[in-house]
């Protein structure tokens, strides 16, 4: 396989993209000019660390919205399948070597390549690469190469791999400062509609629905900000892949007609026109559609908006959506460092009942096997207690009172722990991921665990606990470990 930088805007490829070899860079066999201002390999390496979370951002605005009906190869392997780039970009791993080539499975010397150290990681040559762009090129070319390689891993040839570097790389090209997803102001918005939304919903709460309105007014613009701010001008950067932004349309229209409903609830000279305004769309009935187009291609263009016909149903919904808003928080701050993120692909899920609930309790430990050592394994207690109506998991120590407690999120997921569930034997279990394993900003080294537990109906429980750390430098030696723990409930 060719892995080579394709350069633009002159699209200075090396002849060997057109021959018959996997001979990759920009190898010509006389001379040629130096780089305006010269990049250095740990330049490149800097940059390519930082550029996963850019990728999922690319990925997003490269997908077709109907790339499972897509007679396009390329759409279809990238998105129609049942993984999409974007997931399997979420597992794989980086390797920058800056003083060596990277190499094919027949050992040609390449600016990248799928062939690594350590399987499901992309090889980057940041060696080779210096020394065919500038410092005005890296962005552009280290991503449409990093992308090329994503390509592979879905199962694309050369020829489609190259198709995609190029376009990518075009793209990126034709954008502005504009497109670029602004990570810091995007958390700062997202703060601030969650702090208007939490106020609404008190003020629903209390009674008080003038302002209760006035928040989520402010809620409503944050809100407005919020999206624009998720994708760039031209779309070729969107945080939210097709169908998870048509699901961010239908919250939005229940935030809004929860808002004109709760507006019609204030007594005045305009309470009777906030109301006719309020029911329009239902038209006497007790829903309407999210789109009455038949020819709407929006997954949740039959999904049904329900009439509200109390102030408890405003505030049941309000409540329902600052939960829906916590993943998409969640997501949001993940993906921009470059962690493992909850896959968002749109849900009308109806939040189940977390199985931790029914563990509520403490865990005296009175033995631990551990199939490698670490000198850490000093648990003598685990704890599932619920505080200010939340769901906790804490490990506590001989020589201190333990961890910090991780907390359950809504729907499955929060900050840490990115996923939970019963298992087949009757038990529970939960992931958390502290890090990724080729992220930005110094969380480059990953800290992952998965946690099953059990009880017996001799009050006796068995939990076992899966520990991963995979450093960034992935030369340095992953460390996996597995310790079952068993002992008393209390």
């Amino acid at each position: 396989m060719i892995k080579k930088l394709i350069l633009l805007p002159l699209i200075l490829i090396s002849e060997s993209l057109w021959a018959n070899g996997n001979t990759g860079g920009m190898d010509g066999g006389g001379g040629g000019t130096l780089p305006a201002y010269p990049v250095s390999a740990s330049e490149v390496r800097e940059f390519a660390e930082m550029a996963k979370s850019k990728l999922y951002y690319l990925l997003n605005g490269y997908e077709d919205p109907d790339a499972h009906l897509s007679t396009i190869p390329l759409q279809k392997k990238l998105f129609g399948g049942p993984r999409k780039a974007q997931e399997v970009l979420n597992d794989l791993r980086l390797e920058v070597r800056e003083n060596a080539p990277c190499l094919t499975s027949n050992g040609t010397e390449v600016d990248a390549s799928i062939h690594a150290l350590k399987p499901n990681t992309i090889c980057l040559s940041a060696d080779r690469i210096s020394k065919k762009i500038d410092k005005a090129m890296v962005e552009r070319e280290v991503l449409a190469l990093l992308m090329h390689e994503v390509a592979h891993f879905m199962g694309a040839d050369e020829a489609e791999a190259t198709e995609l570097q190029q376009d990518i790389a075009w793209r990126i090209m034709n954008s502005d400062s504009g497109d670029a997803i602004n990570e810091e102001k995007l958390r700062d918005e997202i703060s601030y509609f969650f702090w208007n939304l939490a106020g609404g919903i008190e003020a629903v709460e209390a009674g008080n629905f003038v302002d209760a309105n006035m928040r989520l007014d402010l809620a409503l613009f944050r809100l407005t900000t919020w999206e624009g701010e998720a994708v760039g001008k031209s779309y070729v950067y969107k945080l939210y892949g097709n169908r998870e932004s048509n699901y961010l349309s239908l919250l939005r229209i229940k935030v809004v007609k929860a808002n004109e409903y709760i507006k019609s609830l204030i007594p005045g000279p305009d309470q009777e026109k906030n109301k006719i305004r309020y029911e329009l769309p239902f038209e006497g009935r007790d829903y309407f559609l999210n789109s009455d187009d038949s020819f709407d291609t929006d997954p949740y263009a039959d999904e049904k908006i329900m009439k509200l016909k109390s102030s408890q149903d405003a505030l049941n919904l309000l409540k329902e959506l600052e939960k829906e808003y916590a993943v998409r928080q969640v997501f949001t701050q993940q993906t921009a460092f470059g962690m493992r993120a909850p896959m968002l692909n749109g849900h009308l899920t109806i939040p189940t009942q977390n199985p931790w609930e029914n563990f509520v309790g403490t865990y005296a430990v009175q033995s631990v096997q551990c199939d490698v050592e670490n000198g850490f394994n000093k648990e003598v207690e685990f704890q599932v207690y619920k505080a200010d109506d939340k769901l906790y998991f804490k490990r506590a120590t001989a020589s201190s009172s333990g961890s910090d407690a991780i907390v359950f999120g809504a729907y499955h997921v929060n900050t840490f722990v990115t996923n939970y569930g019963k298992t087949s034997d009757g038990g529970a279990f939960m992931t958390n991921e502290n890090g990724g394993s080729w992220s930005s900003r110094g969380f480059g080294d990953t800290r992952f665990s998965e946690v099953r537990l059990k009880t017996n109906s001799d009050k006796t429980f068995e939990l076992t606990q899966v520990y991963k750390y995979l450093p960034q430098d992935v030369s340095k030696t992953d460390f996996v470990q597995t310790c079952v723990y068993k002992g008393i409930v209390q």
